[in-house]
């Protein structure tokens, strides 16, 4: 069973500096590991900012990191 289990996690981003959030969906690759891939376009300008959310079945919304504190990744 997924640790995920009824879980949907996202991960929400934007180019650093921009004002507008995107999302793509987390995905389960085995072993309880799970990936994302953000498109080209996320990391325009080389860096990006970004939080995950995870919303289960029931409406329970958690998140890591958030709009107001994101995490920061540079491309280089």
């Amino acid at each position: 069973r997924s640790v995920l289990g009824s879980w949907t996690v996202t991960c929400v981003h934007r180019p650093l500096g921009k004002t507008e959030w995107r999302r793509s969906p987390l995905r389960h690759v085995g072993g309880g590991r799970h990936d994302v891939e953000l498109p080209a376009a996320a990391l325009a300008g080389g860096a990006a900012e970004y939080y995950f959310e995870a919303i289960s079945s029931r409406g329970e919304k958690v998140t890591s990191g958030s709009p107001s504190a994101p995490f920061r990744v540079q491309n280089r």
